[in-house]
C-alpha cells in the first residue's frame, strides 16, 4: 500500500446500528460523495486514517454532521448535490484493502 495515500474509512450501519465491514478508499470528494449516495438507505459514518471525524449521514443520503464546514460547503457540496439530485451519478469506488481491515476479517 502506498504510504502517501490520503485513505477514508466508511462505515455502513445497518437498522440496528451495527456496521460489518470496514470500507477503505482514497479521501477524494468524488469518493466521499459516492460512498454517501450509493450508501443513501443507510446512516454512515467517514473517518480517516486517524479515526477522526470526516463526516456522517443520515438515511437518505444527507450530510448529517461535518465538523469542516469549509470542507463541507466549498469542497464536498459541488460533487455531493449533483449526485443527490440525479444530475450526475456516483462513480464505482476503488476499496483499498489495508492491513487493519485484513486482520479484523482473520
Amino acid at each position: 500500500m502506498n504510504k502517501n495515500r490520503n485513505l477514508a474509512y466508511g462505515y455502513v450501519y445497518d437498522i440496528d446500528g451495527m456496521y460489518d465491514e470496514i470500507f477503505v478508499f482514497e479521501n477524494t470528494p468524488i469518493n466521499v460523495a459516492s460512498f454517501i449516495t450509493i450508501n443513501n438507505m443507510n446512516e454512515c459514518t467517514i473517518t480517516n486514517e486517524a479515526d477522526t471525524l470526516i463526516l456522517t449521514s443520515i438515511t437518505g443520503g444527507f450530510v448529517d454532521t461535518c465538523p469542516d464546514q469549509d470542507y463541507l460547503t466549498r469542497v464536498l457540496f459541488p460533487v455531493l448535490l449533483p449526485m443527490q439530485t440525479g444530475q450526475t451519478d456516483p462513480i464505482e469506488i476503488e476499496f483499498i484493502q489495508d492491513h487493519f481491515t485484513y486482520e479484523m476479517e482473520m
